[in-house]
């Protein structure tokens, strides 16, 4: 976790995720899912909307600006992922 906190805006892999705890893929997966009910890529992109969803009320930023700030490589993407998360478009 504290690598994709510190990498989140990052292109990130699975295989990179892995990586930084010394383990398999597999095992990476099994550990999120066991600990946090989740993927590590779900938590990526969950831990993205958040940091994006938190700059949007204090910038002047594009929604483009944002998503590419928090990692996301299409903004299209984030506002879809954003839309189903929280109920709203960014």
């Amino acid at each position: 976790m504290s690598y994709i906190f510190l990498h989140y805006a990052d292109p990130l892999t699975l295989d990179e995720i892995a990586a930084s705890a010394g383990v398999s893929r597999s095992k990476c997966c099994r550990l999120f899912r066991k600990y946090l009910g989740q993927s590590p890529i779900d938590f990526l992109n969950s831990y993205r909307l958040e940091r994006g969803r938190r700059m949007l009320p204090d910038t002047d930023k594009s929604i483009t600006e944002i998503a590419m700030s928090c990692g996301f490589a299409s903004p299209g993407y984030f506002t879809r992922l954003f839309s189903q998360k929280y109920g709203v478009t960014p």
